[in-house]
């Protein structure tokens, strides 16, 4: 029985290592067809590569049970100064913030666990305001700007559920 078991040991760690070999000489792996990149990709299709490099953003205490206390944000440009913007009272699930171009206001989700709205804060004044006074039943999971900043796009959490554009900057 012993040498069994120890044959049956040996058999498994041999198909392990040569499983390990073939994952190493992959890039990666696909349960829908080939891969899309290669081993030697540059960047995503989304990425542009010319964008200017530089600069982040930083949060702290997401997904925590610290749902109303303010945090301070801290940005650095693209040139590695540091930029400073104002303390803003963010709620749990708010992990998505996005800049408008130009780099003077920035939106971000603010609200209750299942339901939230989209505010804008003026970088410059610290002023704040809410963009949208959506219903009860009406749950954000994410939100996109256009490049130009005069539209946001919300996804909303529903089964079947409409896109949704709003115009940011009105005429």
């Amino acid at each position: 029985m012993h040498k069994v078991s120890a044959i049956t040991v040996a058999l498994v760690l041999m198909l392990g290592l040569a499983a390990a070999a073939v994952a190493a000489a992959t890039p990666g792996m696909s349960l829908f067809g080939d891969l899309k990149y290669g081993p030697d990709f540059q960047h995503f299709d989304y990425v542009n590569p010319d964008a200017p490099k530089g600069g982040e953003l930083r949060l702290s205490g997401i997904q925590t049970y610290d749902t109303l206390n303010p945090y301070t944000l801290k940005g650095v440009t693209a040139e590695a100064a540091a930029h400073p913007l104002p303390a803003l009272t963010l709620t749990r699930g708010a992990r998505h913030l996005a800049f408008l171009p130009g780099g003077r206001a920035l939106v971000f989700l603010r609200g209750e666990i299942q339901h939230k709205n989209l505010w804008l804060v003026d970088l410059e004044t610290g002023a704040e305001r809410q963009l949208t006074n959506l219903p009860a039943d009406f749950e954000i999971g994410d939100f996109d700007i256009s490049p130009d900043g005069r539209e946001v796009v919300l996804e909303r959490v529903q089964e079947r559920s409409d896109v949704v554009l709003l115009d940011l900057m009105p005429s």
